[in-house]
């Protein structure tokens, strides 16, 4: 899980590298496709778990179900669910931090050629 975070992260960095002429709108619009890009990420694994769960239940309704096999599926279900739950509102969060600091940075911070320096260039 930590590792999709990294990923997220990662992906969310990259926005900083679309930086051109227009980096404003670029880097909102490139914002809200990374967040858009999650929003789906979790519906799909929604949808890919709640398959899982109708599974579980057809295989539960059989006649011989194994208790070992049932235990182990309701583990890796809560494992599932508690993992979209936290990471896929930590990596909208990430991505719009991301995208706030590199906005910030490009478009207000000395230096960036639109405000003056504050600080002289070294000689």
């Amino acid at each position: 899980m930590i590792r999709s975070l990294t990923i997220t992260v990662a992906a969310a960095l990259a926005l900083t590298g679309c930086a051109g002429p227009s980096l404003p709108g670029t880097l909102a619009a490139d914002t809200a496709a990374a967040s858009a890009g999650v929003t789906k990420a979790v519906t799909y694994a929604n949808t890919a778990l709640s398959v899982a769960e109708s599974a579980l239940a057809v295989y539960e309704a059989t006649p011989t179900p194994s208790g070992v096999v049932i235990a182990e599926a309701r583990t890796l279900d809560a494992t599932a669910r508690s993992a979209i739950t936290q990471y896929g509102p930590e990596a909208t969060v990430t991505i719009a931090a991301v995208g706030a600091l590199a906005t910030y940075l490009l478009t207000s911070a000395p230096g960036n050629g639109v405000t003056p320096m504050s600080v002289a260039p070294a000689a």
